[in-house]
């Protein structure tokens, strides 16, 4: 079995993929990247993004000795579209990506629309997943939680409810410009969106070159895998038991976030037993660039407890 781990990310290519080919015919793909003989930490990208989303913590993984797994989730860059599928049709995905690494225990790190799957995870494959890290994390929301919400939930409730010959465009317009965001043009307008204090960090995380590249790969996919997803996520939030999940899991989530309100993380603290929640006062969706190291010694920590 080859294994490609990552050494230079600004030097990937769009096209750039480890692939397995699943139990059923569908391929699923991901790229790695970190320290190759770390902790495996299997990341898990937002809503709609790709594999390169895992790449922004290289240099941060491979410093703090974490190998970084970070797959495409059906539909998205070069995963195969699976049509009909679940949010716990995930876990068969990773069963398989880990058996085919040789993984026998990892943590999951999700980010925005990464963070239903980690409880998915958590929930069915409790002899595989050693502890959870959710930042900023999605979850079906309830009728309060999108009420609260001013960005996210909305969109994707609309999106959701869109029949594919409005909403295939909508998300091929995403992809393009997702695509062009590394331009000079593209960076300083996408810039003066952000937070004052978030916008020199996006900078350092070379986030826009890896916009470019999710938005390349996602463009080629199609826009089925987002779609769906979106349909996944305004499912009804009563379908979703956190009790069973006992896996060690943290939670780190900006107190102002309008794109996924706190209100969904403070559901899911008090959902699961073994939890931690970190808050982050005056924060929005973006707080965690400022906060990356946090994150990689909160993912340390998760390992080093499962050691015990």
């Amino acid at each position: 079995m080859s294994i490609e781990f990552i050494q230079d990310t600004l030097s990937v290519t769009a096209d750039q993929a480890e692939t397995l080919i699943l139990d059923d015919g569908r391929r699923l793909a991901w790229l790695q990247c970190g320290d190759p003989s770390g902790i495996p930490v299997l990341f898990l990208h937002g809503t709609p993004d790709s594999r390169f989303g895992g790449l922004l913590f290289h240099d941060l993984a491979k410093a703090a000795g974490l190998r970084i797994i970070s797959p495409d989730r059906p539909g998205y860059g070069k995963s195969d579209f699976q049509p009909n599928r679940n949010l716990g049709d995930w876990s068969s995905d990773v069963r398989q990506l880990l058996d085919h690494l040789c993984i026998e225990r990892v943590i999951v790190w999700g980010i925005s629309g990464g963070g239903a799957y980690c409880c998915i995870l958590a929930r069915d494959l409790s002899d595989r997943i050693a502890g959870v890290l959710t930042v900023c994390g999605m979850m079906p929301p309830t009728r309060e939680e999108h009420a609260a919400s001013k960005l996210f939930i909305k969109l994707g409730v609309f999106f959701a409810k869109l029949p594919k010959i409005l909403s295939f465009p909508l998300f091929r317009a995403i992809y393009s410009n997702m695509a062009k965001s590394n331009t000079e043009e593209a960076r300083l307008k996408m810039l003066k969106v952000l937070p004052e204090e978030s916008r020199q960090d996006a900078l350092d995380l070379h986030l826009f070159h890896f916009m470019a590249l999710s938005g390349e790969s996602n463009r080629s996919a199609g826009p089925a895998g987002a779609r769906q997803e979106m349909q996944l996520y305004a499912a009804d939030a009563s379908t979703f038991d956190f009790g069973m999940i006992h896996t060690p899991f943290t939670i780190m989530h900006g107190e102002e976030d309008v794109n996924v309100p706190v209100s969904i993380a403070r559901r899911v603290e008090a959902a699961i037993p073994q939890s931690k929640a970190i808050y982050f006062p005056g924060e929005a969706h973006t707080f965690w660039f400022p906060n990356r190291q946090r994150m990689i010694d909160e993912l340390k920590q998760l390992a080093d407890s499962a050691k015990k």
